[in-house]
């Protein structure tokens, strides 16, 4: 197996727990130092992997088919116009990452440690099992992260907190792996731990590390050679905003003399996925 990003990322072990610890024990920071180990800790025991999606795409899902990244959905094809503009960027970006032949496999998401996930990909957060039998993938050991979204890593990132991916910090000295992501997180948000100067609670972690609706989180690319399926899935997280929209109009259509318009039509077969969720035992979480 091949997981050329993990093997890029894991380069960079070294160099990122030196930055880590240099922020830990800098003696401005002395006081400091069990903050960001509790931190590290508490990211450590809760982190997920989540990928978000569309109620097409989860529909999809549930009918049994894999999850696509932009490869599979132009495989035998020809993108023209916009499409074709945005896949030839997200080949220069895995290019520039080192996934290399690997770039297929690659599938992106999002660490997670309790929320709804990156809101502008879908309302359904999916959180993936660490472990698949079905689709033969291991997380721990497949998964590489970067302080930010990949196309903003590549084209435009400029970090505030720290020197990341600028010139005083060479490219790709930024990535991390399954076991140290906690640092990389450390590293990016350290003046917001600083300043938070307590113990984060689940709420606050939870929307510090991935912001859902700015949106600000740190990626994760996946090196998957089978991609994922809803038997991948061990829950899936919703809005209460976008789950009370549903049952609102499932409860209108049922007032008499009432018809829904199309909109509100297509609106409400989301309740088919609540439903198919149910079914196959898959957590449906609400917050």
């Amino acid at each position: 197996m091949s997981r050329l990003n993990v093997v890029t990322a894991d380069r960079n072990s070294k160099d990122l727990e030196a930055l880590y610890l240099h922020i830990r024990n800098s003696a401005e920071l002395d006081h400091f130092t069990l903050i960001f180990d509790d931190f590290v800790e508490q990211l450590s025991s809760r982190k997920e992997i989540s990928v978000n999606a569309t109620a097409t795409r989860l529909s999809e899902m549930l009918a049994g088919h894999t999850y696509t990244n932009m490869h599979d959905a132009y495989k035998g094809r020809n993108p023209s116009g916009k499409n074709l503009y945005w896949y030839n960027k997200r080949k220069e970006i895995e290019r520039r990452l080192g996934f290399g032949k690997d770039r297929a496999s690659i599938y992106y998401g999002a660490l997670n440690t309790g929320n709804v996930g990156v809101q502008q990909y879908g309302p359904y957060c999916l959180v993936l099992a660490e472990k698949s039998s079905a689709h033969a993938y291991d997380l721990a050991k497949n998964t590489s992260f970067l302080p930010t979204d990949s196309y903003s890593y590549v084209f435009t990132w400029k970090a505030v907190s720290m020197p990341l991916g600028q010139p005083t910090r060479p490219f790709l000295k930024d990535m991390a792996v399954w076991e140290n992501v906690g640092y990389l997180a450390v590293i990016k948000f350290y003046r917001v731990i600083k300043e938070h100067y307590t113990q984060f609670s689940e709420p606050e972690l939870n929307n510090l590390i991935l912001e859902p609706f700015r949106p600000d989180f740190i990626e994760a690319q996946m090196y998957l050679p089978q991609s994922f399926g809803i038997e991948d899935v061990k829950e899936v997280r919703v809005t209460n905003r976008h789950y009370q929209k549903i049952k609102q109009l499932r409860d209108k259509k049922k007032l008499p003399g009432v018809t829904l318009d199309p909109v509100e039509e297509v609106a409400l077969k989301e309740e088919a996925i609540i439903h198919g969720l149910w079914r196959r035992g898959i957590s449906l979480t609400i917050l």
